[in-house]
């Protein structure tokens, strides 16, 4: 769910744009793609269902690296490339066994950064939820 919440935007922005974002795109995406994650993140934790709450932010991680080359693939498609040439596929698998590629078509999505910085703000939540408390009022 996390995965999806994150690429969303870039989606929703090649689906009705249909063109590389401008310099002001890229800076929205950057910031919207990590705030869709955290919406999510914030609601999956609020969750009363929801029974194991120590790993949602490593599940997110997970979702969002090994579903960004399929979520690339469809925004490039939307813009003339992607799905619509058959040597795509074979790059979508491998970046999915192997994630540091996603970093590459993340930059040519123009969404790296809005990737780097979601891992970022991941891993410092989780590293966060694995520190005791160290508070004085207990």
């Amino acid at each position: 769910m996390g995965g999806l919440l994150f690429w969303f935007p870039d989606v929703l922005r090649s689906y009705f744009v249909r063109s590389e974002p401008n310099l002001t795109t890229i800076w929205v995406l950057t910031f919207l793609m990590p705030l869709t994650m955290v919406a999510g993140y914030i609601a999956m934790r609020r969750n009363p269902k929801t029974k194991v709450r120590s790993h949602i932010e490593t599940s997110i991680l997970l979702g969002i690296w090994v579903l960004g080359p399929t979520m690339v693939g469809i925004a490039q498609t939307f813009q003339g490339a992607g799905f619509r040439f058959i040597g795509t596929l074979p790059v979508v698998i491998f970046a999915t066994i192997f994630p540091p590629v996603l970093l590459i078509m993340a930059g040519y999505d123009l969404t790296i950064f809005a990737l780097l910085l979601a891992t970022g703000i991941l891993t410092m939540l989780r590293l966060k939820m694995r520190m005791p408390d160290f508070s004085l009022s207990k």
